[in-house]
C-alpha cells in the first residue's frame, strides 16, 4: 500500500523546528510491514514570498509555502496548495492519504484526497488542533468536514477526543482508535525492589520552562519545606544561559539548594539508567502534545505528576499511576506533591501492576507499527 503523509515538523533537511514522532511512526510501520510504502509531503509555512520553495528529499516532498496567519484566506491558500502539489507530483498510485493533524494537514488531506477520489485518515494532536480550532473560529465547519469524511480517525492526544467532538458536535468513536507516539521502553528493564531513594526528578529543556512549570514546581517545594517535608527534587536538562539562570536564581532567592538541585544534561541513554534511583517524576506541563517522558518513567519504575487534558492523560484507564494537577498553581503542585509522597506505596502498586500486565508495550514500536497497518488495511478495504 502506498501512503501519502502530511505533516508538518517533519525531518526533512530544512532549517526548521522537526520531531521524529511521525518519522518513528513510518519506521515501525515499514517493521511490521516491508510492503507498505510511505510518501511524506512535509510542509511549513512563511510569511516571506521570496521563501517559498519545493523540493524532493529522500522520504518524499518539502513544501515551504507562503500563507499569512489571517483566518479570512487561510481556506482558499490551502486549497491552492494542495493543487500546486497536484500540479507538482503524480498522484495516482497513491492508494491512501494521513493527514498528521486533523486542521491545516486535515485540510490539505482531504481536498487531495477528493481530487484523486482516494481515502484519507486524520491524526488528531490537542496542542496544535486546539490552537487551530481556538483561532480559526471561522472555519469550524470546515474542521468538522475533515472528520466527518476522514475514514478513520487516530487520536494522539486521547484526551482531546471529547473536548473536540463538543466543539465540532459530531461523534467519532465508531470510527477511531488511540496512537500513542512511539516510546524507546523496550529495552528498559523493571525491577520491582522499591528500593527507591527518597527524590524525586524533572527532565526538560530550559528553554521552555515557563510551558514545562519548573519555576512553580520549585515554589511549590519551598512550602513544603516550610510545612515539615524536607523533599528533594532533582531536575535534568539544559538550555540558554539566560534560562539556567533564571532557575537557578528561583532556587537561591528560595534557599533550596540543598532541596533542590539542577543535574545538567545527560543523553537519552544515561537518563533512563538514572531514573531508576527516583520515587517520582513532576512534570507539570501544560499543553503537551503526547509526553514520552512520563511512559519512560512509569518503565523505570516510578510515579508520576502531570497535568490533566494534556500530554498522557487519557491513556491510563483504570491505573492510577500517579496525581493529575488542574493547572500549574503553586497551591495545587503543592497539594498534588502532598498525595504522591503520602500514598506513594498505592500509586507505585499501579506502577507495577502495569508491568504485569504488560500495559506499557503498547507504546513500543512493534505495538503501535502493527496497529497502525492493521487498520490502514482495513480501510483500504472497506473502500475496496
Amino acid at each position: 500500500m502506498k501512503v501519502l503523509h502530511i505533516h508538518q515538523d517533519y525531518p526533512d533537511g530544512r532549517d526548521y523546528p522537526y520531531t521524529r514522532a511521525v518519522a518513528n511512526l513510518l519506521d515501525a510501520s515499514l517493521s511490521d510491514n516491508s510492503s507498505m510504502e510511505h510518501i511524506v509531503l512535509s510542509i511549513n509555512r512563511t510569511s516571506n514570498p521570496f521563501k517559498m520553495s519545493f523540493k524532493k528529499f529522500d522520504q518524499g516532498y518539502s513544501l515551504i509555502y507562503w500563507a499569512l496567519p489571517l483566518s479570512f484566506i487561510y481556506l482558499p491558500v490551502m486549497w491552492f496548495w494542495a493543487k500546486f502539489f497536484l500540479f507538482k507530483v503524480n498522484c495516482k498510485d497513491i492508494e491512501l492519504i494521513h493527514g498528521h493533524t486533523m486542521t491545516t494537514e486535515g485540510l490539505l488531506a482531504r481536498y487531495l484526497a477528493n481530487k484523486l477520489k482516494k481515502p484519507f485518515v486524520l491524526s488528531v494532536r490537542g496542542g496544535s488542533d486546539s490552537h487551530n480550532i481556538n483561532r480559526l473560529k471561522f472555519e469550524k465547519s470546515a474542521f468538522k468536514k475533515n472528520v466527518l469524511q476522514a475514514k478513520h480517525i487516530f487520536w494522539v492526544c486521547h484526551w482531546f477526543q471529547k473536548t473536540l467532538e463538543s466543539r465540532l458536535d459530531v461523534s467519532l468513536e465508531s470510527k477511531s482508535s488511540k496512537l500513542p507516539n512511539i516510546c524507546e521502553i523496550d529495552g528498559i528493564s523493571f525491577s520491582d525492589n522499591r528500593q527507591h531513594n527518597d527524590k524525586f526528578f524533572t527532565v526538560l529543556s530550559f528553554h521552555q520552562y515557563k510551558r514545562k512549570g519548573i519555576l512553580e514546581l520549585i515554589t511549590a517545594f519551598s512550602l513544603l519545606k516550610e510545612q515539615g517535608m524536607n523533599l528533594s527534587l532533582d531536575i535534568f536538562g539544559t538550555g540558554p544561559d539566560h534560562t539556567l539562570k533564571t532557575v537557578s536564581d528561583h532556587i537561591a532567592n528560595l534557599d533550596l539548594q540543598e532541596n533542590v538541585k539542577m543535574m545538567g544534561h545527560l543523553d537519552h541513554t544515561m537518563l533512563l539508567a538514572v531514573m531508576h534511583k527516583y520515587k517520582g517524576m513532576l512534570l507539570p506541563s501544560s499543553n503537551e502534545t503526547f509526553g514520552m517522558a512520563y511512559i519512560e518513567a512509569l518503565a523505570t519504575g516510578n510515579t508520576i505528576l502531570y497535568h490533566k487534558n494534556t500530554g498522557v492523560d487519557g491513556y491510563f484507564g483504570s491505573f492510577i499511576p500517579g496525581v493529575t494537577v488542574a493547572d500549574k498553581n503553586v497551591e495545587n503542585l503543592v497539594v498534588g506533591i502532598q498525595t504522591l509522597e503520602e500514598k506513594h506505596d498505592e500509586f507505585y502498586s499501579d506502577v507495577c501492576e502495569m508491568q504485569n500486565q504488560r500495559f506499557l508495550e503498547r507504546f513500543t514500536g512493534k505495538a503501535v507499527g502493527h496497529h497502525y497497518n492493521s487498520i490502514l488495511a482495513k480501510t483500504k478495504t472497506l473502500i475496496n
